[in-house]
């Protein structure tokens, strides 16, 4: 005697094959147009481009951030040496005069924001 499990998934089989005979038939007197076909093309090639494009644009964010990233620890680094008036460790003296500091920290300051606008403006296009 089957159990009730059993019997519900032989069902579940059953209604499946069904379903699978009731597609192919489907198919089977489905006549698409040749119009109908390219369309169905155009539309594949264009879903496949849009994957593609989704995948580059993360793959470049990702770059940007990184490289964000080091410019800023640079700069960091710079300004740490400023701080110290040396490179750590050694007894290299750094010294920048403050018209150079400020450059140098106003000029990343620009280019990190104007970076994060391309890579904004990339990722999120407007709508067409």
């Amino acid at each position: 005697m089957k159990s009730i499990q059993e019997f519900l998934r032989d069902l579940e089989k059953a209604a499946s094959l069904e379903r699978e005979k009731y597609l192919v038939e489907e198919a089977e007197t489905d006549t698409f147009t040749k119009s109908e076909l390219k369309e169905y093309d155009i539309r594949k090639l264009q879903y496949a481009s849009e994957e593609q494009n989704i995948k580059e644009r993360k793959k470049y964010a990702k770059h940007i951030f990184y490289l964000i990233t080091c410019w800023l620890a640079i700069i960091l680094l710079i300004v740490f040496f400023q701080a110290v008036k040396k490179v750590p460790f050694t007894c290299v003296p750094f010294e920048l005069s403050e018209t150079v500091l400020i450059t140098l920290i106003t000029t990343t300051t620009a280019n990190i924001a104007a970076y994060f606008l391309v890579v904004t403006k990339y990722l999120f296009p407007n709508s067409k």
